[in-house]
This record gives C-alpha cells, structure tokens and sequence, in this order.
C-alpha cells in the first residue's frame, strides 16, 4: 500500500541511487592521431608513431584462471592507445573501485587492472615514409612495426617511461596494493 507519496516521486530512480552499479569501460582509442612521444628521426626522413597495447604478462601464470572485467574488455578491444589517452584516465573513472582505498580513480597507465593485475602495456613503435606521415591513416597499414633499437639506430629515441608502465601490478612491490597484504 503506498501511502504519503507525491505523484512526482520517483520509486525507480530511487532504488538505482540505492543500488547504483558502475561497470568497467574499454578507454577510447585515437591510434592514429598525434601524440607528444611521436616525432621525427634525426637521421633520415621518417616519422614514428608510439603507441600502446594491453597485454598479459606471459610470464604470470593465473591459477584461478578468473579475470576482471576491465582486464578481459581490454584484452578483447584489441586496442592501440597513445600516451597522453592513458594519462588523461587518471581523472576518469574506468575500473570503478580498484583505485586506493577502494576508490573509483586510479593511474591505468601505471596500474592498469589494478592490485594483483596480470597485465601490462607494451610500447609499439611504427615508422612511416614521409608520403604516408601526412595521409592521417591507420598506423598498422602505413607504418612498419619496428623495436624500439631499431627506432634508435634510425636516429629515433623514445621517451623512457616509469618502468611500472611495462610491468604487471602483481609482480610490483605489494603485488600492486599501497601496503602489503
């Protein structure tokens, strides 16, 4: 029976605040736009874009075979993210709850999944002709996919990034948590 209910209440709106439930989200991916890390080579004609991909740490093994939502939708989106689109996350809730404290931000760039994470990004390095530079188009077509010593032996030095950006949060110190376990 409802009683002392105006008819502009909402009962349904009501119980979503109440249970309000934040999903994972696959961050947005411009791969062929610029980027601060892309540039020039010294040495010859050539432009290098870098670019990111979500990986597993092959060499983690996870027993329990579980994955987290985050970590399976950005393994599926089979993505290439620039730099500056992974730092801007910071200020984004993306992996609502596995930031400190149980909070809803968090660097993605740094911690990706989370504490005991099992993924990394890895840096991918393509070099263009200076014709195809200028086309705007997509990167796997037009650039060749090179290492970064090779970038470098072609007068292209990428800037070094923290070292947790390559590693898997479950084999930093605390397994990625603030304090250990």
């Amino acid at each position: 029976m409802v009683e002392d209910e105006s008819e502009d209440f909402d009962f349904e709106e009501v119980l979503n605040e109440i249970h309000k439930v934040e999903l994972a989200t696959v961050p947005k991916a411009d791969r062929d736009g610029l980027d601060d890390q892309d540039g020039w080579s010294k040495k010859v004609s050539k432009f290098f874009k870098v670019r990111y991909k979500y990986d597993r740490d092959p060499a983690l093994t996870n027993k329990s075979g579980t994955k987290r939502e985050f970590c399976r939708k950005m393994m599926g989106a089979k993505k290439l993210y620039k730099k500056s689109d992974l730092v801007a996350l910071d200020n984004k809730v993306v992996n609502p709850g596995f930031g400190p404290k149980g909070t809803n931000k968090y660097s993605i760039w740094l911690y990706k999944g989370g504490p005991q994470c099992f993924h990394r990004f890895i840096r991918k390095i393509y070099v263009m002709e200076l014709e195809d530079a200028y086309k705007e188009k997509d990167i796997t077509k037009y650039g060749k996919l090179i290492s970064t010593a090779k970038a470098r032996s072609q007068g292209f030095y990428p800037e070094p990034n923290n070292k947790k950006v390559a590693q898997a949060p479950r084999t930093m110190k605390n397994n990625g948590y603030i304090k250990a376990r």
